[in-house]
């Protein structure tokens, strides 16, 4: 009897080292967006924003008359459809929105609006498998704003394989025109670090956490700075930190989580008197997008009444708008 458990207990450990060094998750992956074609996902996105505004001479005031304290939240459901896959890659998404609301606080009331006519709002999206946006709404993008973070595609992922404890670099550097005279120019360098692996919804996802620098300052044009009675100084300085899940097996983005500080500052000098006038603006971001389903039956169904705008018929098209529709305008 020994001898044949010894057999038995010989051949079954070796399958159940075998079974459990399976099931643990692999020590390198190669980042990317990969869900097939007709995939639909929904997720959820909230925003939230507080700002304390405060002129010269009050920073060390705290709760002076002087201070002033704004708070606003943006709330919003939206449906990814992969629609194309290219034979390199690249892939052509559309978001549909659907339940966006805008609240705002003011001397402590909030009052949130339902904004209606958003329902069924589509855009389209062309990105590379590691996430850079290629084209929006059929229009190519600068190459900086590609390379940039994007709400709806909150991961930009490095190229080749990276191991659990690596971490990874992106600068974007870009400049946007105000107008003809003025531009921002913005300077964003991120790095992101593999963690490892966290659960989400009982599926085991890589964690990749990232941290971010940022600078903006406007750019005046020399020949109308001259011509100005006034100098005006902006510039904004900020930190974020954060961190998304990745299902590395399906190669979507299940949930990212980000929290942004940005100091402002406003510095208008009178060429002729020398006086100035200094403000500071301190904004809190913060940012939370979340997979809710997977399952497209499930998201048909919640689909808003007033989702009139993605798929009507002809006839829907040229029918005159109910009482009820001219209300949601």
């Amino acid at each position: 009897m020994k001898k044949i458990f010894k057999i038995i207990s010989m051949a079954v450990i070796p399958l159940m080292i075998s079974a459990i060094a399976g099931c643990g998750n692999p020590k390198e992956l190669d980042f990317e967006y990969k869900a097939p074609k007709d995939t639909v996902l929904k997720y959820e996105l909230e925003l939230n924003s507080k700002q304390t505004a405060t002129p010269q001479g009050e920073e060390d005031k705290k709760g002076s008359q002087e201070e002033r304290t704004s708070a606003g939240s943006t709330k919003i459901s939206f449906v990814e459809k992969t629609k194309e896959i290219a034979e390199n890659g690249d892939r052509t998404v559309d978001h549909t929105f659907s339940n966006v609301v805008i609240s705002r606080t003011v001397d402590g009331k909030t009052e949130s609006t339902p904004v209606t006519q958003a329902d069924g709002k589509t855009t389209n999206l062309k990105i590379s498998k590691k996430g850079k946006i290629i084209e929006r709404d059929g229009t190519e993008v600068e190459e900086e704003e590609g390379a940039s973070q994007d709400l709806f595609v909150p991961a930009i992922f490095p190229e080749g394989k990276k191991k659990v404890g690596e971490s990874w670099d992106s600068n974007v550097e870009n400049e946007v025109p105000v107008n003809p005279q003025t531009k921002w120019k913005a300077s964003v360098k991120t790095t992101f670090t593999f963690k490892g692996y966290e659960k989400f919804n009982n599926i085991d996802c890589a964690r990749i956490d990232e941290q971010v620098t940022t600078s903006h300052k406007l750019i005046k044009d020399k020949a109308a700075e001259d011509q100005s009675p006034v100098d005006v100084d902006i510039s904004a300085e900020g930190t974020a930190t954060g961190h998304f899940l990745y299902d590395f097996k399906r190669g979507i983005v299940v949930k990212a989580e980000r929290k942004a500080d940005i100091k402002g500052i406003t510095v208008i000098k009178d060429k002729k008197t020398k006086k100035e006038q200094k403000s500071t603006v301190v904004t809190e971001n913060t940012m939370n997008l979340t997979l809710v389903s997977d399952k497209p039956e499930e998201i048909e169904s919640s689909k808003p009444a007033n989702n009139a705008g993605t798929d009507k018929t002809e006839k829907e098209e040229k029918a005159p708008a109910t009482p009820e529709k001219q209300e949601n305008k």
